[in-house]
């Protein structure tokens, strides 16, 4: 990285020179001459003073420069390590969840069949009129465990696929009223209220319409399984400079200051039943229309606060 020229030599230099006339002056005029074999040298010593001055401001102008430059050169490299370091990071965390994702698309490929063939079977029996209502029962529990491992398998050979985006302007209200409308219908017979507002008048942002629902609704489902009977979920936009943040809030326990990160690694869940895969794909997702997501509270009790950060729309 190159930086500005300075010029702290030429200015040292000067202000020495400038302050030798002074001196040089003030001397004459007080009276202070110099001889050297009855010749007078006044005038050349003057010249000299000045000359030696401007040269020591430029010696301590250049050392100034250096030490400057030095300084900027070490943050510069301090910045460059931090960035290679969240890139390392990313990277690895990339890595962990393509293997993850690789091995879910074996195991996946491996029991898809199987699966729907035990899915079938179970369904025919829940289906037959001679089972009791003890077999029934027990077939619609059957089916709906068939259908987790279903979607499991599914989530973890997605990891393996990261997202392509079709990143474009998009308006926060458009967002909020698609992800209010399925939210609602996820919500329904519970006894949760949702809010959803744009703080301020609504903004555009660059993102894939599809994709942010999708992680949207991810954080809408867990905040829900938090939040007690009686509870509200909020849902807001806002702008903020050039991102703007969307942030999901339920009231329920909220996440322990030890698990603030763990909560995006795969197959970490502190929820029973939890397979731990939605948040590390919605971080996936996020990360690819080059946004943010994190857990902005973390106090145990106060609920949880989820901020998704992306870049705002440029308007032309």
């Amino acid at each position: 990285m190159r930086f500005p020229l300075r010029h702290d030599r030429w200015v040292f230099a000067a202000a020495a020179f400038v302050a030798g006339v002074v001196l040089a002056a003030a001397a004459i005029g007080a009276g202070v001459r110099v001889a050297i074999g009855g010749r007078d040298f006044t005038l050349v010593a003057a010249l000299l003073l000045e000359a030696g001055l401007a040269l020591a401001g430029f010696v301590i102008g250049r050392g100034v420069e250096a030490r400057v430059a030095e300084e900027r050169e070490q943050a510069v490299a301090r910045r460059t390590l931090e960035e290679m370091s969240v890139l390392q990071a990313r990277l690895a965390d990339r890595q962990r969840l393509a293997a993850i994702g690789e091995l879910g698309a074996t195991v996946a490929h491996e029991i898809r069949n199987p699966l729907a063939i035990i899915r079938t079977m179970v369904q025919n029996l829940a289906d037959s009129a001679s089972g009791t209502p003890d077999v029934r029962r027990t077939s619609e529990a059957l089916l709906e465990e068939i259908d987790r491992v279903s979607r499991v398998t599914t989530a973890l050979s997605g990891l393996s696929r990261p997202p392509v985006p079709r990143v474009a302007p998009i308006a926060s209200d458009v967002v909020l009223t698609r992800v209010e409308w399925l939210a609602r219908r996820l919500l329904h017979g519970r006894e949760i209220s949702l809010r959803v507002r744009d703080v301020g008048s609504p903004v555009r942002l660059l993102g894939d319409p599809d994709l942010l629902c999708q992680v949207l609704l991810e954080l809408v489902a867990n905040a829900a399984a938090a939040t007690p009977q009686g509870g509200e979920i909020s849902l807001e936009s806002r702008a903020a400079g050039d991102v703007v943040i969307l942030t999901v809030r339920d009231q329920g326990p909220g996440i322990p200051p030890e698990t603030r990160e763990q909560i995006f690694d795969p197959f970490f869940s502190s929820r029973a039943g939890g397979t731990g895969i939605g948040l590390a794909v919605a971080r996936q997702i996020v990360r690819s229309q080059g946004g943010t997501i994190f857990a902005a509270t973390a106090e145990a009790g106060a609920g949880a606060t989820f901020e998704i950060r992306l870049p705002a729309a440029v308007e032309p």
